[in-house]
């Protein structure tokens, strides 16, 4: 559940009624089917809360918030996850090793192919070149219609 503030008063709200919503400047959006859990959120099957991070164009980035065990310790992970416009099927982009991922879900082939009109920006995202911090910029720019040089 979530609860929502207004005029000093407490409202609860199921996630599943929950379409989008902004805090503290940063929007999210409900995924229902959402297929790449992961860390301790993998036994979950409520709807998934993901961080809209560009959603401007063809390619979508959104930040994925799961916990991970990581021995005695629980660790929280930003996942980068990316889709074209208009589909539910999300691709991982995670360049380095991730708690809590199965190393073979982050397929930077995948990720490369929603990128079809810059072929120096897939050859980078297929060796992992490409830092999960540039990755706002980037998208926003192949949305933009600006290709990278070789």
């Amino acid at each position: 559940a979530m609860v929502g503030v207004k005029n000093n008063r407490e409202r609860s709200f199921r996630t599943a009624q929950v379409a989008a919503f902004t805090v503290d400047g940063h929007s999210f959006a409900r995924q229902d089917g959402f297929r790449l859990r992961a860390g301790i959120d993998a036994k979950f099957a409520d709807p998934t809360l993901l961080e809209t991070v560009v959603a401007d164009g063809p390619v979508e980035l959104f930040y994925y918030y799961y916990i991970a065990q990581m021995g005695p310790m629980k660790t929280h992970v930003a996942l980068a996850v990316l889709r074209k416009r208009g589909t539910s099927t999300f691709f991982i982009y995670s360049p380095k090793r991730t708690p809590g991922l199965d190393a073979r879900q982050a397929l930077s082939p995948l990720v490369a192919g929603l990128f079809p009109g810059d072929p120096v920006l897939q050859r980078q995202l297929v060796s992992n070149a490409i830092a999960r911090a540039q990755l706002p910029e980037l998208v926003r720019a192949y949305n933009q219609g600006v290709r990278r040089k070789p």
